[in-house]
């Protein structure tokens, strides 16, 4: 049987590395990533974002990756679609005020920032460590405006009414995605949200073995959604 293709796509503030304990537990998967360049190598602000030319997949995305997956790839492309501590738009959570004091604040101190946004997230210490001297603020500071400016909502209903799984996955200490927020959010536009208790905004990394188990049963879902229709 063919392996299905997975596509993964972070947060921002991250790299494919949190995607490391998820794949570990996926082994049977082909995996593939899309990154959008926070974080490099040689601060490369001119790192081109790659997607994996593949017909369909199902496409696991943290945080910003999510608008980014529905703001890019087009919508006969998604086999299922997992969201974790995810959105269709940012600014139910955070107004686009907040946003641009934060970009100010990149550009004035940036280390400082985004070490508090890491903590915030319970991002671990080891990450953070490797994270930091590798930053490119050019690429946050885009993110920051995607973050303000990027309404895939509709895109979201859309798939819904295809009959593509849409699976939302969220935390209950969450401090960037509120968990009454989250559900309310994702209420409005007709999911519900699975969520891991005592959990914060990096379950990627906090909680890989049950996130995998979670895309599991989205592609499970994806499936059995095949089956049906060509019943």
């Amino acid at each position: 049987m063919k392996s299905k293709d997975i596509i993964f796509i972070h947060g921002w503030g991250e790299d494919s590395r949190i995607w490391e304990g998820i794949t570990s537990h996926l082994p049977d998967y082909n995996h593939h990533f899309i990154d959008l360049g926070f974080i490099v190598e040689h601060n490369d602000s001119e790192h081109i974002i790659v997607v994996p030319d593949i017909d369909r997949a199902v496409f696991v995305t943290h945080s910003l990756g999510v608008i980014w997956a529905l703001n890019h790839i087009p919508l006969q492309q998604f086999d299922a679609l997992v969201a974790i501590n995810g959105f269709g738009r940012f600014t139910d959570f955070a107004s686009n005020n907040t946003l641009e004091i934060l970009d100010k604040s990149l550009h004035s101190n940036i280390f400082f920032h985004m070490e508090m946004f890491w903590k915030n997230c319970n991002l671990p210490e080891n990450m953070q460590q490797i994270y930091k001297p590798r930053l490119n603020i050019e690429a946050l500071s885009q993110g920051l405006d995607w973050l303000g400016s990027w309404d895939e909502c509709k895109k979201l209903q859309d798939l819904k009414a295809r009959g593509v799984p849409v699976l939302s996955l969220g935390s209950e200490n969450d401090l960037i995605l509120p968990l009454e927020m989250m559900q309310a959010h994702w209420k409005d536009l007709g999911y519900d949200v699975v969520i891991k208790k005592q959990a914060g905004h990096a379950l990627p990394v906090s909680h890989p073995k049950w996130c995998a188990e979670q895309i599991k049963r989205a592609v499970s879902t994806e499936n059995q959604s095949k089956q049906g229709s060509a019943l």
